[in-house]
């Protein structure tokens, strides 16, 4: 396969993630009507989406759970200080400052991680990049201002920080994909994210609320299956060829799906502007896919 099919496949992989990340909320929104917290979400999440990755990979190759212990420490750190404290100050963000405010700052992780991955990989921060990253928050900006606006000290370092955290998952699982593959590193991740999760949740007290709820099993199936395992796994294996920035980027793809589900299941309604938003939004990927192509092929 050519280097160009490659990173086509790669783009690919990490819009088809961005996708099962936006319909999320169709298992979520259920889950928190039911009373679960979210710690107990990310938990059992957690848990389950490891579950499914060891099935496959105990049918697939069981080769894939060998993993230096020496890197077990930074895939812990993917798994507890990124993937659950995402998920965690994501929630704080949404008390804070609202859930448009939330989702827009939250966004702001392809700003943090064109910097950071200009240190650590070398990449080159254009004026393509630059335009594209406004236009990318920008139009998250626009689509997600439809509710009250409300900010604080407290409220704006908290979402900024579930921004910074997000993006050092995607810059980890880039050193990390260089390494293991996409089933490894992300078995691990939820196998750590669910450890810690167990004391966080007070698990212990799951099989009752389960039992009262037994319709929940089912949107935690789909949860972790589509939402959590599937979607990491092509994100992991996403960024094999693509950058770290881009990917980043591409993801924010996240936000449109999420509310064109808003708009189908929940009859959420965005307004003008924010059809305007998702529009700004997909122009300015596309500008990056179209420049990034002629690049590719002229090489």
């Amino acid at each position: 396969m050519s280097s160009f099919n490659k990173k086509f496949l790669g783009e690919f992989y990490i819009i088809a993630c961005a996708v099962l990340w936006g319909i999320i909320s169709l298992f979520t929104l259920p889950l928190n009507g039911m009373g679960f917290s979210s710690a107990e979400i990310t938990f059992i999440r957690s848990l389950f989406a490891a579950v499914f990755l060891g099935v496959f990979i105990l049918v697939e190759d069981r080769g894939l759970f060998k993993i230096s212990l020496r890197h077990l420490p930074f895939i812990a750190f993917m798994g507890i200080g990124c993937f659950m404290t995402v998920c965690m100050l994501y929630t704080l963000s949404i008390e804070e400052n609202g859930s448009s405010v939330a989702a827009v700052l939250m966004y702001t992780s392809p700003v943090w991680t064109v910097v950071i991955s200009r240190f650590l990989f070398k990449e080159s921060v254009t004026w393509l990049k630059i335009s594209v990253l406004i236009g990318v928050v920008g139009g998250c900006a626009m689509l997600s201002f439809g509710g009250e606006l409300r900010l604080s000290f407290k409220g704006i370092a908290v979402g900024l920080a579930t921004g910074l955290f997000l993006a050092l998952y995607g810059i980890c699982g880039k050193i990390a994909g260089q390494k293991y593959q996409p089933e490894t590193v992300t078995f691990y991740v939820f196998l750590f994210s669910a450890l810690a999760g167990f004391f966080v949740a007070m698990a212990w007290r799951l099989p009752v609320k389960i039992g009262e709820n037994p319709i929940s099993l089912a949107y935690f199936v789909g949860l972790a299956g589509l939402s959590t395992a599937a979607a990491y796994l092509l994100y992991s294996a996403g960024l094999k060829t693509v950058s770290a920035g881009k990917a980043s980027m591409l993801s924010t793809l996240e936000i449109i799906v999420a509310t064109i589900v808003g708009i189908v299941a929940f009859k959420v309604n965005v307004g003008i502007v924010g059809y305007l938003g998702i529009a700004v939004t997909i122009l300015s990927l596309v500008l990056l896919e179209l420049v990034d192509c002629k690049k590719t092929k002229e090489m």
